[in-house]
């Protein structure tokens, strides 16, 4: 009987399993770096908003450097309006309120025209001269006329800071200011036309409430 001749068989190859594993962990490799970059462009787009205290504390720095040309006159001319608030008390032979009431309003006219640089003469400092004059003497019959030229001395540099610093803005107003300064009678007692003179403050409030 023949005999058959059986050869144990070898192992097979691990070729195909290093490949296996090579192909597995750049498949790996390839996932994280996806993932990785991912990341990255999330991060770079993700919008974060500010806290409300940072934003509070920025703008709580912010200066407003623009100057306040009101500041250079406001305080002269409050002082007029806060005294001419109320004209109904008695003009008397002394004539201290229309003094008074004169000598402040030239002074807030000068300092309206120094914020705005406007040149007014001496129109206002000749004002406050005639307002001097009207207290020497309690009896003298020129009270009136001195008040009249006063107030059209104050009326005429209002309407020249009205042209240069406030293009006119106030014409309407000042024409009514100028009608009562020259509704003064200057043939007339003073006491004789209290009306006439209160009247030509209350337009002068006015015209300054307007440039304030």
């Amino acid at each position: 009987m023949a005999q058959i001749r059986i050869e144990e068989k070898k192992g097979g190859s691990i070729l195909p399993w290093i490949l296996g594993l090579l192909i597995l962990a750049l498949a790996i490799w390839g996932v994280a770096e996806l993932f990785e970059e991912g990341g990255e462009e999330l991060a770079e787009t993700e919008y974060v908003a500010p806290a409300v205290d940072d934003v509070e504390e920025v703008s709580s720095d912010i200066v407003d450097n623009t100057p306040d040309v009101y500041a250079g006159f406001r305080e002269e001319v409050n002082d007029f309006m806060a005294y001419t608030a109320s004209m109904q008390g008695e003009m008397g032979l002394d004539h201290d309120f229309s003094h008074d009431a004169l000598t402040l309003l030239a002074t807030a006219t000068a300092a309206v025209a120094d914020a705005h640089d406007v040149e007014i003469s001496d129109n206002t400092e000749r004002a406050k001269q005639l307002a001097d004059d009207i207290t020497k003497d309690p009896y003298a019959t020129d009270h009136a006329d001195k008040i009249r030229m006063a107030a059209l001395q104050i009326t005429e540099s209002l309407e020249r800071i009205d042209k240069w610093a406030y293009d006119n803005a106030n014409m309407s107003a000042l024409k009514e200011l100028r009608a009562q300064a020259q509704d003064i009678n200057a043939k007339t007692l003073t006491l004789n036309q209290k009306e006439d003179v209160r009247s030509f403050f209350g337009a002068a409030r006015t015209v300054l409430a307007n440039m304030k």
